[in-house]
């Protein structure tokens, strides 16, 4: 197995919390991904069937279970990512050696995307926040 992960630095839970935040961030943003498309398709198909049945004047709601976890989701983002910016402060402060550069970078890009989308819903998406 490679081993892509040079350095770990000398906090070892800012490291698996550095793990965690980016696993479950980018979980939420494929999550989030699929869940629009899928949305977005049915959608198209019932206003497709609606117009071909000859109705001129209907209402389309797609919804799923799994908007519910998206939203659950959403809301522990933001908890996750204090702990991690908090700690990563701490370990700076204290001169201690943080993990792989790129690692955080990738962590923060991600995080950051989550935070565009999940703005997005909010402003005009209403996926999850109707």
């Amino acid at each position: 197995m490679i081993n892509i992960i040079k350095e770990k630095g000398e906090n070892l839970a800012f490291f698996i919390l550095t793990l965690v935040n980016g696993i479950f961030y980018g979980v939420w943003f494929l999550a989030y991904i699929i869940c629009s498309v899928l949305r977005y398709q049915a959608f198209n198909t019932a206003q497709t069937n609606m117009m071909i049945s000859g109705f001129t004047n209907f209402t389309v709601e797609v919804t799923s279970p799994f908007f519910a976890v998206l939203k659950f989701a959403v809301l522990l983002l933001p908890v996750i990512l204090a702990v991690w910016t908090v700690m990563m402060f701490i370990i700076d402060h204290k001169g201690k050696k943080l993990c792989d550069k790129w690692l955080v970078i990738a962590v923060f890009a991600v995080d950051f995307l989550c935070a565009l989308i999940a703005s997005a819903d909010i402003i005009s998406l209403h996926m999850i926040f109707v």
